[in-house]
């Protein structure tokens, strides 16, 4: 590319994204104070912190001591148990269908262990 060229391309891009700024709307906070907030940018950045949520006891989901009655358990509908893989093991042992594999081979298979 031609260096003039280039200069002119750059002189052109530099004069473009300083004056974007001058484009831009007006900031958050500066909404909120037309809304009627009333405070410092910093008051109302602190305002904007609020209670992270948590685990409670009983295992929902809690925003500050509020109980959103949300289990924080994923759903397992549809997944093995270990148990359901215990008795497919039981039986592929008594029934000799899968001699090849020991009952350890298929727990780690069932783990991603192999």
């Amino acid at each position: 590319m031609d260096l003039k060229l280039f200069a002119l391309l750059k002189s052109y891009v530099d004069k473009t994204v300083a004056g974007a700024g001058a484009l831009q709307g007006k900031s958050a906070y500066e909404i909120a104070v037309m809304g009627g907030f009333e405070g410092s940018e910093s008051d109302w950045l602190n305002s904007l912190k609020g209670t992270s949520p948590h685990i409670g006891e009983n295992g929902n989901w809690y925003v500050g001591n509020e109980d959103t009655g949300v289990s924080s358990a994923p759903d397992m509908t549809g997944y093995a148990t270990e148990s359901f893989v215990q008795e497919k093991i039981d039986k592929i042992e008594q029934d000799n269908e899968w001699g090849i594999l020991s009952k350890e081979d298929i727990l780690n298979i069932t783990k991603g262990e192999i």
